[in-house]
């Protein structure tokens, strides 16, 4: 290291202290944080995810939220049994949901801003940043338990070695978060054992690994996680695991190695999904050249970072195979935010465990000979550039947030109750995926007209055989959680369980799907109203020209990621003979407005 260095380093060392000292802006940057988060909980509205979860914790038993679900959902259940303390006990949705959040998020916003071995404005600005305040902390779910665990491990990763106990619970807070949390928890550990066994190795290695307190911190690490292993373990009817999807592994493989670290940091090539159901994401345009351009500067910077910090097992490992499941398995766009908070967690590592001595690389040394300071301006300039494209996602979605409707659940539940739809036959339309290439294409359905109000009525007559159903999966079932009476009015959910308002994801086979859909038309005939689309009625047998159905409400929303927003509209049809009845129908004024104020 050259004495500029030194010197840089003694200067940066004395502001610390002085920041330390008089942390005037880290309470301004905490309390803005609190005050951000409540104003969004008032604006933003819980969607499907953050719903379901809520749901499994009113209506179901601790033994299912504990033993039975988990298999299906593909989470630990610690969020729904915490989600149930509020739930079970009258506490409203809006409240219950986010006081768990808000502590989670809350708790690692001030460690962050205080504790991390950061400058002073990095460490003020990175909670605002769009995944972990808005994807991880406006919305609500256990995600914000997974951005606490990494700052936990992070803070109390130097002492790991003499304090090994506080260190693993913290990683054992990535295990309860999700599967992915799990992986890295697993990952680290293993890194963390190789190195103890280095360092005991030797005379008299197994005796004094016995005696070795973190020896024992990680094997009851290893029996808990294991045991939450098994609880997750996917179910052979799993919604995951049975759904059909053809992907190629390789496009997922280049998306997750090549593309995904610039998605995380600076780029966006507006993934808004499953990775596994979109083949446009990885083609040979711009957008996706420029991505691994980028990807491939970030490693170059970042291996050379981990190098000189001698972390570069911790950067390595942990993410070849959080990236390899992510690939193969089940990778949503939420999902794009786990890489920075690994990134949190290994940078401050290597800056909180900073070895006595650093040497820079050849290449850095020539570069630092012939421009002063090189490495140093190079590293701020992606820190800068990484922190300030996280602070424009999370300005956009938040500015979006407030001033579009970003989910449908709490108005279309609403105009239920006010119409009194909710007394009629309601049925809804599920999702469900063309098995048949000789069928008609959904894509090609056209229920719209040009003139008034009017929809066509020439809906495709479908066939249960010609679709792999998932009729457990149906759309717009949040709206039951406004429901006051707390109970299912949609009877094709849940096979009309009235007690029953959240999707278990346990799925029928095909057989056994096309034998319910038939059933279900014998049974109850023609529904009253409809919420989605009425060629759902074909697929169960029934004749879709039988009675005229006439949309009397909008379903609109716009789903937001980043700095894009997708708009999304559906429609409630009734029968023609309960549209008659009154004039007075929303869809009168949504039409006369564009849709523009729903």
């Amino acid at each position: 290291m050259n004495n500029s260095q030194v010197n840089n380093d003694k200067k940066d060392n004395i502001k610390e202290v002085e920041a330390i000292s008089k942390p005037i802006a880290e309470w301004i940057a905490f309390s803005a944080f609190i005050l951000l988060t409540i104003i969004m909980y008032i604006f933003h509205e819980p969607w499907y995810d953050e719903i379901q979860a809520w749901m499994v914790a009113s209506d179901a038993s601790f033994k299912e939220m504990i033993f039975e679900l988990p298999h299906y959902e593909g989470h630990p259940p610690f969020w729904t049994l915490l989600l149930s303390v509020f739930a079970k006990t009258g506490v409203p949705m809006e409240i219950g949901l986010r006081i768990p959040t808000l502590l989670f998020s809350t708790i690692a916003a001030y460690v962050v801003i205080f504790k991390a071995p950061f400058k002073r404005w990095i460490r003020c600005l990175l909670p605002f940043g769009y995944y972990f305040f808005y994807q991880y902390t406006v919305i609500c779910r256990p995600y914000s338990l997974m951005f606490l665990g990494f700052v936990l491990a992070a803070y109390f990763y130097k002492e790991r070695n003499q304090k090994p106990v506080r260190y693993l619970i913290a990683l054992y807070m990535l295990c309860m978060s999700s599967a992915y949390g799990i992986l890295f928890a697993g990952v680290f550990c293993v890194i963390w054992t190789v190195e103890i066994i280095k360092e005991l190795k030797g005379k008299a290695f197994i005796k004094r690994a016995l005696k070795d307190k973190r020896s024992w911190s990680l094997l009851v690490m290893l029996i808990l996680s294991v045991g939450l292993l098994m609880i997750i373990w996917p179910g052979e009817t799993a919604f995951a695991q049975v759904r059909v999807v053809e992907f190629s592994k390789i496009r997922c493989l280049i998306y997750t190695f090549l593309v995904l670290p610039a998605d995380a940091l600076v780029s966006d090539i507006a993934l808004m999904g499953r990775l596994q159901q979109f083949d446009s994401i990885i083609a040979m345009d711009y957008a996706t050249i420029l991505c691994v351009v980028i990807s491939v500067i970030l490693y170059i910077v970042m291996l050379t970072a981990a190098h000189i910090y001698r972390k570069k097992a911790l950067l390595i490992w942990p993410y070849v195979a959080f990236a390899g499941y992510a690939a193969l398995g089940y990778f949503y766009n939420h999902h794009i935010g786990i890489v920075p908070m690994f990134l949190l967690f290994v940078f401050w590592c290597a800056f909180a465990d900073k070895p006595e001595t650093i040497k820079l690389p050849g290449f850095l040394l020539k570069l630092e000979k012939s421009m002063e300071g090189f490495s140093r301006k190079a590293g701020y300039f992606f820190v800068i550039l990484a922190v300030g494209m996280a602070l424009f996602w999370s300005f956009s979605a938040i500015k979006n947030d407030i001033m579009l409707p970003a989910w449908y659940a709490k108005s279309l539940a609403a105009m239920m109750e006010e119409y009194e739809l909710t007394e009629y036959k309601v049925l809804n339309q599920w999702t469900y995926q063309e098995i048949d290439a000789n069928t008609i294409e959904e894509d090609d359905i056209s229920t719209e007209q040009e003139e008034g109000y009017t929809f066509s009525t020439e809906l495709p007559q479908l066939d249960a055989n010609d679709y792999y159903q998932y009729v457990k999966m149906c759309n717009f079932v949040d709206i039951l959680v406004y429901s006051d009476e707390r109970e299912n009015y949609i009877y094709n959910f849940n096979e009309g369980n009235e007690n029953l308002r959240y999707v278990d994801h346990n799925m029928l086979t095909q057989e056994e799907s096309v034998a319910y859909l038939h059933e279900l038309g014998a049974k109850h005939g023609y529904p009253d109203v409809i919420i989605g689309n009425p060629e759902v009625l074909g697929m169960m047998g029934l004749d879709v020209k039988e009675h005229n159905y006439i949309p009397v409400y909008g379903v609109v929303c716009y789903r937001i990621n980043k700095y894009n927003t997708v708009y999304a509209r559906e429609f409630v049809y009734v029968k023609e003979e309960i549209f008659v009845t009154r004039d007075d129908w929303p869809i009168y004024d949504q039409i006369a407005n564009g849709f523009a104020e729903y």
